[in-house]
């Protein structure tokens, strides 16, 4: 399972549930969103930051099933800018060029 936070303006609050089976994100702004953590299939393999510093990009791998991706999200605004089914490996190496442009795997 993947849960990604950003934190922005409001002031965002996790909590684990007593038996560590579900996590709770409460914001201020009056939303909500729980997780059930046994539920997940999701596998994070690699991911990283724009390294620029002006562009807010989130780079990642994710292996579900048998299936492998990379993608680049603007987590500006959370559109995802491209994906990639890649080989059925999964990554365990990341490096980023400065610029943003080039993902090696």
């Amino acid at each position: 399972m993947l849960v990604l936070v950003v934190f922005s303006k409001n002031d965002v609050f996790l909590y684990f549930s007593l038996g560590s089976e579900f996590l709770a994100l409460i914001s201020t702004d009056d939303s909500a969103r729980i997780w059930n953590i046994n539920e997940g299939d999701e596998k994070i393999e690699c991911c990283q930051f724009s390294k620029d510093g002006t562009k807010l990009f989130l780079f990642y791998t994710v292996q579900k099933g048998d299936k492998v991706v990379a993608a680049v999200w603007d987590i500006s605004t959370w559109n995802r800018i491209k994906h990639k089914r890649l080989l059925k490996k999964p990554a365990s190496v990341m490096s980023i060029s400065l610029d943003g442009k080039y993902l090696a795997l």
